[in-house]
Order: structure tokens, then C-alpha cells, then sequence
């Protein structure tokens, strides 16, 4: 029963040392034969983890409490090096004067499971089109953001961007010409932003930028934010090349700023859309 288990499953001596393990383990851990596990295992044991601490913490657990469940880590395969995900269950065997005679325990390998709650999680915080933050994680940035700039009396900034002939470019040559648009707006927003600067999508062809850290003097906070503004302005009318489609954009931008929390998040996003719309019908009387 234990060798078919299709869990990996052990026993191994009170010195670390494998006494037993079932076919399952022997596949996870990318040995060949049983044999050959037992023989390798304890030379290579503190190997296992990716971050090595992690055995350390799965030590202290068990000899504490003398069981460990769903110890979840992330390891590497002996054999292959590659790396997976495992959550590992174990107890400790002891005898009647209370030493360590066996270890046993289980891994389970969750990689797969592990990728989707990744894949989960990115989901919810991010843009599936451009991978950018979508605008329930850039309001926690916000939020975040918020407090740094009331702790250091420093300025912060939203930038609200609208893309202009949009709609035109999707009507004309469909989405997928659309949805190009929009990844390669994502680029170059990254491209001539700080890696401290955060570009989020809102939806549709609405992208926000916000900026930190851009000093305790308003007036300089301003031109700061200006500047980053016509750095964007620029990166975003350079000709795009979308497939067969070459298409010329442009960018109308509005501009927030903030010092500390006195506002929340979801006003300052609506100040700077309405700076933007402000700035649009500007470009539509020039």
C-alpha cells in the first residue's frame, strides 16, 4: 500500500538519514530508483530548498510539536535542479523514553496548483491585456503612496491618460489592431516612467500614472509631474506599428497632485480625469 501511494511518501532514521520512500518520492525527487534516493538523500537533503532556511524552520516545527502540516516550501529537484512547489506533512516516532527514532511524513507536489493561484492572484490585481495594475491594486498603491507622502511631506502625483483616435483606429481595423495598441502603450508608459512610478490600466484605452517621491516644494512637484507628462506625450506619438496597420496617436494627459492623505484615492483619479478632459477639449478648439 505504501509503495503505491501516489503521494511521495518517507521514513527516514532520527538523523536525517532515508530509511524508506515510496515510488512517488522517488519521481518527485527525479531519481531514477529507490535505491539510489536512499543512498543520496541525506548527502543532499539541506539542498533540497530553495531557500535553505526553510529546513531549519521545518526542523524547529517538528521537534516542537513533533508533527508538521502542510509545510509548504519551494524545492529543487535533486537530479534536474528545476524548481516546484511541495506542501509536506510529517510526524516523529519516538520511544518510551522520548528519543527520536523515526521521521515519517508526505510531499505532495503543488506546483501546478501553485501556478494557478499565482495566475489567480495576478488576475485579480492585474490588467489580463497589458499585465499592468489594474485599478483595484493602484488604489492600495495609492492608499500606500498616500501615507509615504504624509510621513515625508513630499508630493505625489496622478496622471490621467486618455489615447486619442482610439475608437477610430478600432472601428477601422478591428480589435486585435486595438489590443495592440494598448500593449504597446503599456510599453512605452514603462519605457519613460521611474521604477519607483507606477502605470496602471483602468480599462478601455484609460491609463494612469501615478508619481512619488517628487518633493516637499509644490512649484517643483509640478514641474516634475509637467515633465513626466510631456516625456509620456512624446513616447506616446511616436508612429505605431501594429501587423500590417501603421497608426500615428496621440495622448491626452491630466495631471493631480497630493500631499498626504486628505483625499481619497478614487478623488484624486477623478481630479486628474477631469484635468485630462480639460486638456481634450483644449486640442479640440486648437
Amino acid at each position: 500500500m505504501f509503495e503505491f501511494f501516489p503521494i511521495g511518501t518517507y521514513r527516514s532514521s532520527h538523523d536525517g538519514r532515508m530509511i524508506r520512500a515510496n515510488a512517488a518520492l522517488v519521481r518527485l525527487n527525479g531519481y531514477a530508483t529507490e535505491e539510489e534516493l536512499l543512498l543520496s538523500f541525506n548527502d543532499v537533503a539541506r539542498q533540497w530548498y530553495v531557500d535553505p532556511t526553510r529546513r531549519d524552520e521545518f526542523m524547529k516545527c517538528i521537534e516542537r510539536d513533533d508533527h508538521v502540516v502542510d509545510f509548504v516550501s519551494e524545492i529543487h529537484r535533486h537530479k534536474t535542479r528545476e524548481r516546484i512547489w511541495v506542501k509536506e506533512h510529517a510526524h516523529v516516532l519516538r520511544d518510551a523514553a522520548g528519543n527520536v527514532v523515526f521521521y515519517e511524513g508526505t510531499v505532495e507536489d503543488i506546483t501546478e496548483r501553485r501556478h494557478m493561484e499565482q495566475e489567480l492572484a495576478n488576475l485579480a490585481f492585474n490588467d489580463a491585456l497589458t499585465r499592468l495594475p489594474n485599478r483595484r491594486l493602484l488604489l492600495e498603491k495609492m492608499a500606500h503612496a498616500m501615507r509615504i507622502s504624509k510621513r515625508q511631506n513630499s508630493y505625489g502625483a496622478v496622471l490621467f491618460i486618455d489615447l486619442n483616435q482610439f475608437k477610430l483606429l478600432n472601428d477601422t481595423q478591428g480589435h486585435e489592431a486595438g489590443d495592440q495598441l494598448l500593449i504597446e502603450v503599456a510599453h512605452r508608459l514603462k519605457r519613460v516612467t521611474r521604477d519607483t512610478d507606477t502605470v496602471a490600466r483602468l480599462g478601455g484605452d484609460e491609463f494612469v500614472v501615478l508619481l512619488e517621491y517628487l518633493g516637499a516644494d509644490r512649484a517643483q512637484a509640478t514641474e516634475h509631474a509637467a515633465l513626466a507628462a510631456k516625456n509620456m506625450d512624446q513616447a506616446l506619438t511616436e508612429e505605431y506599428v501594429l501587423g500590417e496597420v501603421r497608426h500615428q496617436g496621440s495622448a491626452s494627459i491630466g495631471i493631480a497632485l497630493f500631499l498626504g492623505d486628505e483625499q481619497a484615492p478614487e478623488q484624486i483619479i477623478k481630479n486628474a480625469d477631469a484635468a485630462m478632459y480639460k486638456v481634450k477639449r483644449r486640442r479640440a478648439v486648437s
